[in-house]
C-alpha cells in the first residue's frame, strides 16, 4: 500500500512540476521526454536507498515510537477459507491488469479491422486510407480521412506523427497503465502527452499560422474516432492556437534552468518520502518513547532512544504470534475485539522482558497477548557503537471475529 501511495506522490509531484513551469512553453520536444519520464520514474523512485546518514537524519524528525507490523488474531475452527490480504490483492491486481490489457488489444483489433475493410494507397514513409468513415486522424504508419477529400495541411499534420513515432508513445503508455493501473495520475500525464504530440504535430506541418488556425476552427467537431487514434481535432483549439503563436525555439539557458529546477524539486522530494521509508529492521533507526532506567530481578538497563542496528527476532514473528496466539473463549462469547498493545524490553542479550500492556479492550485479551510476547524466544539485541544495548518495542495485536 505504501508503494501504491509513494508512486501516485511522486507522478503527482512531477505533473505538477510540468503544469506550473513546461505546460504552457513551446518545448515540445523536452515536454515529450518529461511526460515519458513522469510516467516511469515515479514507479523506480520508492526503491532508491538513500544513504545511511542521511535516512538517518531524516528519521531523526519522525517523533513516533518504533512499532512493530500489527499482528491480526481470529478464532479457528470456524469452517470458512480465508485469503490473507496479500492474496486477494493479487488476485484484483492481476483481474484489473487483464482487463484493461483486453481492452487495449480490442482497440487494436477494431482499428485494423478497419484498416482490411477499406482501400489503401501506400505512399512514401505512410498508407493512406481515404472514405474510412473514420478521422481524420493517424495511427501508426495509417492516416485515415472519412471522405475522399485529403486536406494537404491535415495530411502533413499526420505525416508528422508517423515521423515523430507518436503512437509508440500512446501504445507504451497503455500498457504501462493496463499493468500499473494503481497508478492513478498516468491517465493524466498521458492526457498532457496527447497534447504535446498535436503541439509538435502542429509546428512541423508548416503552414501559415493564421491560415492553420483557421483550418482548426472551420474543420467541423462531428468525426467518428476510436481510442487509440491521433485526431487532427483535438480539444483544447484555443490551447493549439495559442502555442501556434508560440512556436518559437527556447534558449539554452531558459531550459538549463527549468530542468534543474524540476530535478531539485524531485531531489528534495525523494530525500524527504525514502528518509521517512521503512526499511529492514537491521537498517531501521528506531524510536523508543523514552530513556529511562528500568530495573528487573535487581539489574539495572539503560534503553537507548537511538541504536544503530535495531533489534530483530531470530524467528518468525507473525508465524510465531499466528501460531501461538488464540482468541481467548470468554472473549469469543461476548464478541469482543479490539487491539492490545504491548510494550516489551530486548535486552543486550536478546532477551524479552519487562512485557507490559498499555492498551487493551479486555482483560483476558490482555492476558492471551503477555503469555504470548513473554513466551517468544531470543531476539538479536540493538546495537549502538559496535555493542549490543537494551531497546524498547511496541507490538499491536488486533483481536477480530470473522
Amino acid at each position: 500500500m505504501r508503494y501504491l501511495v509513494e508512486i501516485n506522490l511522486y507522478t503527482a509531484i512531477m505533473l505538477l512540476a510540468y503544469m506550473l513551469l513546461l505546460r504552457n512553453r513551446p518545448m515540445f520536444r523536452f515536454n515529450r521526454i518529461y511526460l515519458l519520464a513522469a510516467a516511469i520514474l515515479p514507479l523506480l523512485f520508492p526503491f532508491i536507498q538513500l544513504p545511511y546518514s542521511i535516512s538517518q537524519k531524516v528519521q531523526a524528525m519522525n517523533m513516533l515510537p518504533f512499532t512493530l507490523p500489527e499482528v491480526t488474531v481470529s478464532p479457528v475452527g470456524t469452517g470458512k477459507v480465508t485469503l490473507d490480504i496479500t492474496s486477494v490483492s493479487f488476485i484484483v491486481y492481476i483481474a484489473i491488469a487483464s482487463a484493461l490489457l483486453l481492452f487495449f488489444i480490442w482497440n487494436w483489433l477494431r482499428l485494423m479491422q478497419i484498416v482490411r475493410k477499406n482501400g489503401k494507397e501506400l505512399r512514401e514513409g505512410y498508407v493512406l486510407l481515404s472514405n474510412s468513415g473514420y478521422g481524420p486522424g493517424s495511427f501508426g504508419k495509417y492516416i485515415f480521412f472519412p471522405d475522399a477529400e485529403v486536406n494537404e495541411a491535415i495530411l502533413a499534420h499526420e505525416k508528422a506523427h508517423i515521423q515523430l513515432h507518436h503512437t509508440r508513445d500512446l501504445v507504451f503508455l497503455n500498457l504501462l497503465q493496463a499493468l500499473a493501473w494503481p497508478s492513478f495520475m498516468l491517465g493524466l500525464v498521458k492526457k498532457q502527452l496527447r497534447e504535446v504530440h498535436e503541439f509538435q504535430a502542429d509546428a512541423m506541418a508548416k503552414e501559415d499560422k493564421q491560415s492553420y488556425a483557421e483550418l482548426l476552427l472551420s474543420a467541423t467537431l462531428n468525426v467518428r474516432a476510436l481510442p487509440e487514434m491521433h485526431l487532427f481535432i483535438i480539444h483544447p483549439l484555443k490551447r493549439r492556437i495559442m502555442m501556434l503563436q508560440k512556436n518559437v525555439k527556447p534558449s539554452q539557458v531558459k531550459t538549463t534552468l527549468l530542468t534543474a529546477s524540476i530535478a531539485l524539486v524531485l531531489l528534495c522530494t525523494i530525500v524527504f518520502v525514502q528518509g521517512c521509508n521503512k526499511t529492514e529492521p537491521q537498517k531501521t533507526v528506531a524510536k523508543t518513547t523514552d530513556q529511562r532506567l528500568s530495573s528487573e530481578g535487581g539489574g539495572v538497563e539503560l534503553l537507548v532512544k537511538d541504536p544503530e542496528v535495531m533489534a530483530v527476532p531470530t524467528f518468525d514473528l507473525t508465524g510465531y504470534m499466528v501460531k501461538n496466539v488464540h482468541y481467548p473463549e470468554d472473549a469469543k462469547q461476548q464478541k469482543i475485539e479490539g487491539r492490545v498493545v504491548v510494550q516489551f524490553v530486548v535486552d543486550e542479550n536478546g532477551a524479552v522482558k519487562n512485557a507490559k500492556v498499555v492498551k487493551s479492550p479486555n482483560e483476558s485479551l490482555s492476558r492471551e497477548a503477555l503469555k504470548v510476547v513473554t513466551g517468544m524466544a531470543k531476539w538479536t539485541p540493538a546495537q549502538k557503537g559496535g555493542k549490543n544495548v537494551a531497546t524498547q518495542l511496541t507490538l499491536p495485536i488486533a483481536f477480530r471475529l470473522n
